[in-house]
């Protein structure tokens, strides 16, 4: 078992699916350096496997599709992984998602918030099921929001609602 030393708490941060901080400006979660590390290994196993085999004339067109498009994984995956952030504050809470040349910035206010209710919903695809997770914000005056949950936020959707609810704000779970 790792003691609390400077070198565990490295470890545990680096490899970590998130780095979590908050402080008086709100709750910040991003991804960690672990998964950027993960990806650029995938990345350079995926390459020198292809590379091997469009040598050696193993898989033919297949080998040569799997090296050109190992390229993805440094030029969109890991900047798309580095956008990924939720920002909580008292007055908002902010969602970057998507693409490094096409992020998605969603922002929903907290002012006048009265309630946050967490809901699942099944989705349709083909294939093993799969559940999506969504928020609907409900405000004093009446209006209601959906914001369906990105995957960094619904694996850290608890310390999220555990911030709101420190903040006064009410939330109820599924």
């Amino acid at each position: 078992m790792l003691e609390a030393t400077p070198y565990a708490a490295f470890l545990s941060r680096f490899f970590a699916s998130a780095h979590i901080e908050e402080g008086a400006g709100g709750l910040s979660i991003r991804s960690a350096p672990g998964r950027y590390a993960a990806w650029l290994l995938a990345f350079a196993l995926i390459l020198a496997a292809a590379w091997f085999c469009r040598r050696r004339r193993i898989g033919g067109n297949l080998a040569h599709g799997a090296f050109y498009a190992s390229f993805a994984i440094p030029i969109i995956v890991v900047p798309g992984i580095a956008l990924e952030s939720v920002r909580v504050s008292r007055s908002e809470l902010v969602v970057r998602t998507g693409l490094w040349f096409s992020p998605t910035v969603t922002r929903i206010a907290l002012d006048g918030i009265e309630s946050i209710t967490e809901r699942s919903a099944a989705a349709p695809q083909r294939g093993l099921p799969r559940r999506e997770t969504f928020w609907r914000f409900r405000y004093g005056d009446g209006k209601e929001r959906t914001l369906k949950l990105p995957d960094l936020l619904m694996v850290h959707g608890e310390t999220a609602a555990g911030y709101l609810t420190r903040q006064g704000v009410r939330f109820i779970p599924e």
